[in-house]
């Protein structure tokens, strides 16, 4: 980090800037992700290899350290400034630590310290991150004819130095001694001839069981699915019974047997059909007259001459 440090004290008195941004990233069981950002304008740059220190010296520095997990990337931009990233994941706090401390000892200068190993302190309802943070310049200023008091005075105008940390919970941080927040992250301000403690503290979240036990449920059916079309040539195979069939056949049983019921009981119960009105005989039309009775009349007396 001393091409940082040098960059900055050497375009103070240009104006330009240099920035540096630590972060970090914590699960609920302690990994996480540690990273490092650090940027300058194109006058910067300039001003910088001039006193003979690129960002590409940080960028060799940190490929050098011992873990190879790191992850290095330079970017330029079309203005003509330029940014180096490296990151690194962790998965716990002991790796925390001795990454943090590679860091750390990869940035140290002799124009100063800037970063002490972080640490994560997981316990069963809370997850804690402390660390510290300096920009104080030591007596090495001299080869550049400062002071410290003076080079501290320069660094207030060139050097942009935060550090950022991120809990497991964003939204249930329970205290923290950071400048400010930002979004989801905790962010404290290194001031130039300052030492800045770092802590914060939040609630860890409980472990997603229903989430897990969901996730496996739909990795298992995907995977009999697959073993499936692989089974049936790329085809899904048909299955019979279907699952849930004997359930369904016995529902659909009992329906059938209640339904033929519901038919006797109906037909035993419904009275005999009239006869169709055809099948009567017809009704005489007009009024009904009864036949006349006529008596025999009586012979007339026979008449004689005698």
């Amino acid at each position: 980090m001393h091409a940082v440090v040098l960059a900055a004290l050497a375009v103070a008195a240009a104006g330009c800037e240099v920035g540096l941004d630590v972060a970090v990233d914590v699960g609920r069981d302690g990994s996480g992700r540690l990273g490092v950002t650090v940027g300058a304008d194109a006058a910067a740059l300039a001003q910088a290899a001039a006193a003979g220190a690129t960002l590409a010296d940080f960028a060799g520095s940190v490929r050098a350290l011992e873990d190879p997990a790191w992850e290095v990337a330079e970017s330029a931009a079309p203005d003509g400034s330029r940014t180096v990233k490296a990151a690194v994941a962790f998965d716990d706090p002991a790796a925390l630590r001795r990454l943090s401390g590679e860091l750390a000892d990869a940035v140290a200068a002799p124009e100063g310290r800037l970063l002490e190993p972080l640490a994560v302190v997981v316990a069963e309802e809370t997850v804690r991150v402390e660390g510290a943070a300096g920009l104080v310049p030591g007596p090495a200023v001299a080869d550049l004819g400062l002071t410290p008091e003076s080079a501290t005075a320069l660094l207030a105008d060139s050097f942009d130095y935060t550090v950022r940390v991120r809990l497991p919970d964003p939204e249930r941080v329970l205290s923290a001694n950071a400048t400010r927040v930002d979004g989801e992250d905790l962010v404290w301000e290194v001031a130039p001839g300052a030492q800045v403690a770092i802590a914060a503290e939040g609630v860890r979240p409980r472990f997603p069981w229903v989430a897990v036990l969901f996730g496996a449920a739909a990795a298992l059916a995907l995977a009999a699915g697959a073993a499936a079309l692989l089974a049936g040539g790329g085809r899904a195979a048909p299955r019979w019974p279907p699952t849930g069939a004997p359930d369904q056949a016995r529902r659909t049983a009992r329906t059938a047997r209640a339904a033929a019921r519901a038919r006797v009981g109906t037909a035993r119960a419904r009275p005999p059909a009239a006869a169709p009105n055809s099948a009567r005989p017809a009704a005489a039309s007009g009024p009904r007259h009864r036949p006349a009775m006529t008596r025999p009349r009586p012979a007339p007396p026979s008449t004689s001459l005698g």
